[in-house]
């Protein structure tokens, strides 16, 4: 059964810093895969040894490996891609391939208390699925804030230039503190 909530403080993404973001996997410490989706996430788990170390950030990469029979630690969607809703069939995916399902809510462009919590949970209780309405595209750096060290941030790089891979290591983590401290305080 989900565990529904509604959002409470917020911080927004300063304007200066979305192209930064948009090439995230450039700033932090990591790998990029470019290749078709089975050969992808192949190269993916052989480079991190388990699929259970994975976070992936995004409908599309989520549903790759879970099509292709590997379970990651953490899927984080919002049932879009790229604007668009996605087929109720990738719904089913998700919720049958997790028993600790966490619904939050999240607005474009923001980062909110509630998801950050939905991270630290998933963490100790997981895996799981965290079911985003609104966007979870921010949650990343939440990742590499709460994922344990040794975990990696998977997720797509738009538009289909293939998968960013960034380890969730001390340098990693400081750089995610540091973006978000440049973050401003929402009015909701």
């Amino acid at each position: 059964m989900p565990v529904t909530g509604m959002p409470e403080r917020c911080l927004s993404l300063p304007p200066r810093l979305r192209p930064l973001l948009r090439e995230a996997h450039r700033y932090f410490t990591s790998y990029t895969v470019e290749a078709p989706p089975r050969e992808a996430v192949e190269n993916t788990v052989s480079l991190v040894g388990s699929p259970t170390r994975l976070w992936l950030v995004g409908d599309v990469v989520c549903s790759n490996f879970l099509n292709h029979g590997y379970k990651p630690w953490a899927c984080i969607v919002d049932l879009r891609s790229e604007r668009h809703a996605l087929p109720p069939g990738l719904r089913r995916l998700f919720l049958t391939s997790f028993g600790l399902v966490i619904e939050v809510e999240n607005p474009p462009g923001m980062l909110c208390n509630e998801a950050l919590e939905a991270v630290k949970r998933l963490a100790v209780q997981g895996p799981g699925l965290l079911m985003v309405k609104g966007e979870e595209d921010l949650l990343g750096l939440a990742v590499l804030l709460e994922a344990p060290i040794g975990s990696y941030l998977v997720y797509g790089i738009p538009p289909r230039r293939g998968i960013a891979i960034i380890p969730v290591n001390h340098e990693n983590r400081a750089k995610a503190r540091s973006l978000v401290e440049l973050f401003e305080e929402a009015n909701r």
